[in-house]
């Protein structure tokens, strides 16, 4: 049967595109903050945390302006090549953005920069995939989350897949014997143990922020 020309799909999302005129602040922005701070940061970020990340900012805010924006339309502010560059150099900026990075404008000094930086350590759950920081053992009896509330029961056939020793007693979702989740990380070079997609559950991974501390790269 032939598909009826009035048969027309109606998108009903009120989402608006990011058009031009948002790229273009985008770039006046980045422009205006070259002019204004004197030092500049290309950074690296992973395992982002938006309150973490927020609270950072707002430390820092006195002193420092963050851009995480789309990698090419920063380029263009700075400029891809020599000729179209915004300042002296800044084409060497535009071929660091790639993945994952940032650009971080200060007033501060790379000492002063790390030095405020270092205090940002916070506690989170881990994800699946990342390296264990320690030993995770659970312990026989009731099983609780971060937060020390009941497991919700419709976990248990899962634990069960991954070799835990649970069980379902009466809506509750007990261990009967003590079960080590997984290694710490081993002391051997190179040598690391992922946590597999169950360990999110009950781990706690001790993260520094971005790594900005220790992997923050000056530009001269």
């Amino acid at each position: 049967m032939p598909k009826s020309k009035r048969n027309k799909v109606v998108t009903l999302a009120k989402t608006e595109k990011k058009g031009k005129d948002r790229k273009v602040s985008l770039i006046d922005s980045v422009r205006e903050a070259i002019d204004l701070y004197p030092h500049l940061y290309v950074f690296r970020y992973k395992n982002m945390r938006n309150n973490a990340f927020k609270n950072m900012k707002d430390a820092i805010k006195d002193t420092s302006k963050v851009f995480l924006g789309s990698n090419k339309v920063m380029q263009v502010a700075f400029g891809r090549d020599q000729e179209s560059e915004y300042r002296e150099n800044l084409h060497v900026v535009s071929e660091r953005l790639s993945g994952f990075t940032g650009v971080l404008f200060t007033q501060l000094s790379r000492e002063e920069l790390v030095e405020a930086l270092t205090p940002y350590e916070e506690m989170d759950f881990a994800r699946a995939g990342q390296t264990a920081t320690e030993t995770i053992t659970k312990e026989a009896g009731p099983l609780v989350d971060g937060k020390g509330d009941p497991m919700a029961h419709t976990i248990e056939p899962k634990l069960r897949q991954h070799g835990m020793p649970a069980k379902l007693d009466r809506g509750v979702v007990e261990l009967l014997a003590p079960y080590k989740v997984l290694p710490a990380l081993s002391h051997r070079p190179h040598a690391s143990y992922p946590l597999p997609a169950l360990c999110p559950a009950f781990a706690r991974s001790c993260m520094p922020l971005l790594g900005l501390a220790k992997e923050v790269r000056g530009l001269p």
